[in-house]
């Protein structure tokens, strides 16, 4: 008899099992389903149809998971869902935990947490293995045509689902330099279908020219006109089709022309840390001209406070960065973009 384990209502493991599709739960227990889609770089990807003999929503139209297996992990459980439903490997894709909703349901003795999933592979139909003894058949869809179906009431639980449809903004991210927005935005990429445009590291490659000698040959107002420069340039490869996680300078914010842009075409995440922490990051430095000569947590924080209204103003997102993990931080950034 397969087992689940039973978690509590923090999701974590209470060190209980219970047998599978045991609908008889006590009150403030729960187990684990996973779900999953697998998007091709077109943004399709696979819906495959129920069985008609199931006896729960047979010949309805779905996404791959089932039950975490007691001993596994929620990744874990995906990852062998998939393989074992439509037949693709994803363990080495892009993508990830998007969300988590909980349902009780005490009448049915059914009380459980859904991990959604959300990768990104390049695969065809040739690659796609069903599993007869459930599925029927499957076809490649995009967001609009699972929508479609929802309306027609043939997908299953579309509803609590359908933020992994959506499209993934463009991402901004923001914030006082040593917040970690280098490092993050490198972290995303590897989980994330984009690519890191690191906007200072843009404009030295671009002009030749350090930011220092920048500043110190033709004044701040030069660099932001070349900051300004690089986020309308942004913008138009965006209306191509082109996503970055940008790591934007930390003055970026500055004017409004800017940040007008980036409300435009994604979602602008502020990375926020102490002074403390700040000057912890780049007492070492010296490639950051604005504190030339006042290298100490007393003018950060003075800098901090000038341009904290600015940055709380045009952010969608905001995420604190003190004394967390880069992997976890990137992973709070995609929960609160779906």
């Amino acid at each position: 008899m397969e087992k689940w384990d039973i978690y509590d209502r923090n999701k974590k493991k209470t060190g209980r099992t219970m047998n599978r599709n045991d609908w008889n739960m006590n009150d403030g227990d729960f187990h684990l389903t996973v779900i999953g889609i697998v998007q091709r770089q077109d943004g399709r990807f696979v819906v495959t149809k129920r069985i008609e003999t199931k006896k729960y929503a047979p010949g309805a139209w779905e996404i791959s998971g089932g039950g975490a297996m007691a001993g596994e992990t929620s990744r874990e459980a995906i990852i062998r869902e998939i393989k074992e439903e439509i037949g693709l490997d994803v363990s080495k894709a892009k993508g990830g935990l998007v969300h988590t909703y909980m349902r009780e349901n005490p009448q049915e003795g059914d009380n459980y947490f859904v991990d959604i999933y959300k990768f990104y592979m390049d695969y065809d139909e040739n690659d796609v293995k069903i599993q007869s003894t459930e599925i029927s058949e499957f076809k490649f869809v995009n967001s609009d045509e699972v929508q479609e179906l929802a309306q027609k009431e043939e997908f299953l639980h579309y509803n609590s689902i359908k933020c992994v449809f959506k499209n993934e903004p463009q991402l901004f991210l923001i914030g006082f330099m040593g917040v970690g927005k280098t490092s993050i935005a490198k972290q995303l990429e590897k989980i994330m279908p984009y690519e890191v445009l690191e906007m200072d590291q843009k404009i030295v490659d671009d002009s030749g020219m350090s930011i220092p000698d920048i500043f110190e040959k033709y004044g701040e107002d030069y660099f932001r006109n070349l900051e300004t420069n690089l986020v309308k340039n942004i913008e138009t490869e965006f209306n191509t089709g082109k996503k970055y996680v940008v790591s934007c300078g930390g003055g970026v914010v500055v004017r409004s022309e800017n940040t007008k842009i980036m409300k435009r075409c994604g979602k602008v995440v502020l990375l926020t840390a102490s002074p403390q922490t700040i000057f912890e990051r780049v007492k070492d430095d010296k490639n950051r001209p604005i504190l030339n000569g006042n290298m100490n947590i007393e003018y950060i924080e003075q800098l901090m406070q000038k341009r904290k209204a600015l940055y709380e103003d045009v952010a969608d997102i905001v995420i604190t960065t003190d004394s967390k993990d880069i992997q976890t931080i990137a992973e709070e950034i995609i929960h609160n973009i779906y």
